[in-house]
């Protein structure tokens, strides 16, 4: 167990982490008193703490009767060697007992680091950096600038050099087309402007097929709905349908054959059609027989029934 790793030992027995908050304020103070190069801050120097302590060494593991564990941990923060004793029970850590450092030695007393750490206004440090890069810079880009401005500008009549108007007729020569950006421009919106008539034409007519495709649909539907209820209609009338048959014997009147027609809604008034059977000269020719009507003849129908035997 001693010499291992701290974070191998960690995972190894599943111990929690230890983070920033294990370390207290007697402890931080304690760390500020020998080690005057940490952040004033006390956050900054518990994270610092807690970063080097992670990449730290077990020294000496101790269990006591209640179960709490003991580490003692050593690891290095900068130009130190620091020593804590950590509690485990619970779950849970807690520093025990005083840290102990000790400076390496021949390590430097000054680092530029540390000493921006500590400083109330770190920020002046980065002004002055970013105003030597400017100067910097701006020293460079003189010296460049004259460079430039110096080096003397190609005459046309060099022989390695190719004119403008040279270069174009090469390349229109070789089957390309060379444009100004202005000509570029105005062949792009021309292509854009044919290209939107053409996609508006097709969707036109795209909602135009769509529309009497619609119209079809509709018509279809209102004809197969027109043959669904004549077809109903139809089985309707045909369950609706009345049947009366009557037989004529010798001796019977016929008026009971009227009463039979009248009882069953073949006809509204007796009388009348009585009169008519007088006109058509039926009311004693009347023959013997069984005679079938029904509920959709009308009187003339009828009187045709009866004139057919």
């Amino acid at each position: 167990m001693c010499g291992k790793p701290l974070r191998r030992a960690l995972n190894e027995f599943g111990f929690p982490t230890l983070r920033e908050t294990v370390f207290t304020e007697q402890d931080i103070h304690a760390f500020h008193r020998h080690m005057p190069e940490l952040p004033a801050s006390y956050t900054l120097t518990a994270k610092l703490l807690a970063h080097s302590l992670d990449g730290g060494k077990i020294v000496d593991v101790n269990t006591l009767r209640d179960g709490t564990t003991v580490w003692t941990v050593s690891f290095k923060c900068w130009h130190y060697v620091c020593q804590c004793d950590f509690a485990h029970r619970h779950g849970t850590w807690k520093t025990t007992g005083t840290p102990r450092m000790q400076r390496l030695q021949g390590a430097l007393k000054w680092m530029p680091s540390a000493w921006y750490a500590r400083f109330k206004h770190p920020f002046i440090f980065d002004a002055a950096a970013i105003a030597l890069l400017v100067v910097v810079s701006f020293a460079l880009g003189s010296v460049w600038a004259r460079d430039a401005g110096g080096t003397p500008a190609v005459k046309a009549a060099d022989p390695d050099v190719v004119l403008p108007e040279e270069a174009v007729k090469v390349v229109e020569d070789e089957g390309y087309l060379v444009m100004t950006p202005k000509e570029r421009d105005h062949l792009i919106q021309q292509a854009q402007a044919t290209a939107y008539a053409q996609a508006e034409q097709e969707m036109t007519a795209k909602v135009e097929e769509t529309r009497k495709q619609a119209d079809q649909n509709i018509a279809a539907k209102v004809e197969e709905k027109q043959t669904e209820e004549g077809e109903e209609e139809d089985r309707d009338n045909h369950q609706t349908e009345k049947v009366l048959v009557y037989s004529m014997r010798e001796g019977m009147p016929i008026q009971d054959l009227v009463k039979a027609l009248h009882k069953h809604d073949f006809i509204d008034d007796t009388q009348a059609f009585l009169k008519r059977l007088e006109q058509e000269d039926l009311e004693t020719k009347v023959k013997i027989g069984d005679y079938e009507f029904t509920s959709d003849m009308s009187e003339d129908a009828i009187i045709q029934t009866l004139k057919s035997k």
